[in-house]
């Protein structure tokens, strides 16, 4: 669970977030305690495993930084050594900087910089929190967990380009790297336990200094037969051959880059070593990657800015992939410009659906859907477009986000029985495990949409605002303030009173939007009194914006 604090902004020019720690057991017991050693490999030696990639100017990195001395540090000012019974880094030796540890069970605040997205692993079981002064602003985070491998996922704060690994002290450390080389994310593991000192790229620090903290990062107590062979059959098995990548130092020979990669080069000569393949994933969309590394008088030196390119390979004709492809890119999914899409492509397209759509092991229907309503878009019409889509729009238990669309765009009469069938599957018991909640907004949406020129058509629709608003799960309630207005004013304004008070939060800001349109002056009291209230920001600035129009 993350939340926006902003207290710290005016320290180091940003916003942060807070991370609450996960819950999970910790059981020292576990701990390698075979061997105890001391911190013997300098950190300038493992830095210097780094030097690869081409220098040039990253574009990821921290927001502007602190005027405060201690986030100014480089890595040749003054540090001095944090060590306890678990791990052990280098940290600025300055009187108003701080280490404190924490288990999951005290629920500590934890700052980082800028918004954490994507799939990277912030459970711990013990953290290190390093801050700043009495305020404690957010310097870095160290988290441990008990884990024999390095966290696979994926921060969208900038690419790794290499990710680089160093045996020292009897664990294995894993540099990974931004494409101008600077350090983003420092792993430690020591085969059973892992350290991650979290993003560079979510810090106010200096690059120098979180290379010195994520250098000298070591376990206190490993596996003594814990070598370089060992992990780098570890390496192997898990990363395959272009995790030799990581392997890989200045001054090497080319026989020795050849051994440690393990495969036979693409193209070789007395300057370089090419390797190149291809990657397919399930949609069949697939790249071509290559690498070449650079020699010189037969020793390997610091990569080119073209060490590494890939380009992008169309998937089999007619494929869901190359069709989805085919409209996203303008019709020439590989060319410099979007060029339209030909007659003989939407003939390719159109015959690829209906071979879909009809087949008895139906999948993607909502990607094909969606291949449907470009297709429709574009102008083309076919007599067997109609049967399909009617005969899908029966099928509850497929995923409908298009198919309203394409039943209007087709002009059918099952439209409006279209979306009281569905509302009725997402009301009902039948959908008890929530499928297809991305869809309920759009439905109930299309349903306040329509002109209800029949009576009894708008006593059906109210009816299922009426059930939705009380319903047990928080999307449907949410989808169904949303669309209050279908009842009578009356009865809106008791939906509305009693949504605005609801546990969730997002029925509350559904509510928030809904307010100037059902209630009246007469409220603004009442309503006030509520928006005093209220904690979350988002829904206090929607009830604040709705309460101004009602004046």
């Amino acid at each position: 669970m993350i939340r926006e604090v902003m207290d710290f902004g005016r320290l180091v020019g940003t916003s942060f977030l807070v991370l609450v720690a996960s819950s999970v057991g910790w059981g020292d017991d576990s701990l390698r305690n075979d061997v105890r050693r001391e911190h013997t490999t300098p950190w300038q030696r493992v830095f210097e495993a780094t030097g690869l990639l081409p220098e040039e100017k990253d574009h990821y990195g921290p927001y502007e930084f602190a005027e405060n001395e201690v986030f100014q540090y480089t890595a040749e000012g003054e540090w001095r050594r944090f060590t306890d019974d678990l791990v052990s880094f280098d940290v600025p030796a300055h009187k108003d900087f701080h280490v404190e540890m924490f288990s999951p069970d005290e629920k500590p605040e934890l700052r980082i910089s800028g918004s954490a997205v994507g799939t990277t692993d912030h459970s711990f079981q013990r953290v290190y929190r390093m801050t700043v002064g009495e305020e404690k602003a957010p310097y870095g985070l160290l988290l441990v967990t008990e884990a024999e491998w390095f966290d696979e996922g994926i921060c969208l704060c900038g690419p790794i380009a290499l990710r680089t690994f160093v045996n020292t002290d009897g664990g294995l450390l894993e540099l990974s790297q931004l494409p101008g080389g600077n350090l983003k994310k420092v792993q430690v593991i020591n085969g059973t336990h892992r350290a991650i000192l979290f993003e560079w790229t979510h810090s106010a620090i200096r690059q120098e200094a979180y290379a010195r903290i994520g250098c000298s990062l070591r376990f206190t107590k490993v596996a003594p037969e814990y070598g370089k062979a060992h992990w780098q059959r570890m390496v192997k098995e898990r990363r395959g051959w272009k995790g030799a990548l990581g392997w890989l130092r200045k001054g090497m020979s080319q026989a020795q880059v050849a051994e440690l990669i393990g495969r036979e080069p693409t193209e070789e000569d007395a300057h370089s070593l090419k390797y190149q393949w291809v990657e397919r994933s399930e949609d069949q969309r697939g790249t071509q990657q290559t690498i070449t590394l650079p020699f010189r008088e037969g020793r390997l030196v610091q990569w080119s800015d073209e060490w590494y390119q890939w380009k992008k390979l169309q998937a089999p004709e007619g494929t869901l992939a190359w069709c989805e492809d085919i409209f996203d890119e303008g019709g020439d999914p590989f060319g410099d410009e979007k060029v339209p899409v030909s007659e003989e492509q939407k003939e390719i397209i159109l015959e690829s659906f209906l071979s879909a759509a009809t087949a008895r092991d139906l999948v993607n229907w909502d990607s094909w859907s969606h291949v449907l309503e470009d297709l429709l878009e574009e102008g083309v019409r076919d007599p067997r477009i109609l049967p399909v889509v009617e005969r899908r729009s029966e099928q509850m238990e497929l995923a409908h986000p298009r198919t309203f669309s394409l039943l209007e765009i087709l002009e059918s009469e099952k439209r409006v029985p279209f979306v009281f069938k569905r509302m009725e599957y997402f009301l009902s018991e039948e959908n008890e495990d929530g499928k297809f909640e991305f869809e309920i907004h759009n439905v109930f949406v299309n349903m306040s949409n329509e002109s209800w020129d029949d009576p009894e058509l708008k006593t059906r629709a109210a009816e299922f605002v009426r059930r939705g608003v009380v319903h047990k799960t928080q999307t449907i309630r949410k989808a169904a303030v949303y669309v209050v207005s279908l009842l009578p004013k009356e009865e809106a304004l008791l939906v509305i009173q009693e949504a605005l008070v609801d546990p969730d939060k997002g029925v509350r800001f559904s509510a928030a939007l809904k307010v100037d349109r059902v209630c009246s002056e007469s409220d603004l009291d009442w309503l006030q009194k509520l928006l005093e209230g209220e904690e979350d920001s988002s829904v206090r600035r929607a009830l604040a914006d709705s309460i101004q129009n009602l004046k």
